[in-house]
């Protein structure tokens, strides 16, 4: 640790030998508006394309999990997904992103006692933006890498 004390009327010297520039205040304080060019502004989405899936698997095992993957639709903000269960429960998700991955999903087959057997689940999945929204995707069948037994 040190101090260093400038030596009285330093300021006052330094100042005498290095004077500041004279600054002219212009008479006016209105700035003069700028011509500028008009700015782009994004097209207004007034019709959006329909999803494509891509991958619909559930995965049993150590880490189960739900994977529905589809295609990106130029001018989305969002996707609306619809998984309808053979029963007719249905689950639905909303996303930014052209994926839906959740492992905490259970699996969406169901058992049809009048025809004694596993069902699978179909999805279906729409881009939006805004008020604008495509039409639903082809339903696709969510696969199961499991056989079920009843």
């Amino acid at each position: 640790k040190f101090e260093f004390k400038f030596p009285d009327g330093f300021w006052d010297k330094y100042w005498d030998e290095h004077p500041l520039p004279d600054i002219e205040i212009p008479e006016s304080t209105e700035a003069e508006p700028e011509e500028t060019e008009p700015k782009e502004t994004e097209p207004e989405v007034t019709e959006l394309e329909a999803p494509v899936i891509i991958k619909s698997q559930f995965y049993h095992g150590r880490y189960q999990k739900l994977w529905i993957e589809w295609d990106a639709v130029e001018g989305a903000e969002s996707y609306e997904v619809l998984i309808t269960k053979a029963d007719g429960e249905t689950i639905e998700y909303t996303t930014e992103s052209t994926i839906v991955y959740d492992s905490g999903a259970q699996c969406p087959r169901v058992y049809i006692d009048e025809k004694s057997t596993w069902a699978s689940a179909t999805v279906k999945v729409r881009a939006v933006c805004g008020d604008v929204v495509s039409e639903w995707s082809e339903e696709k069948k969510i696969g199961c890498d499991m056989l079920h037994n009843f």
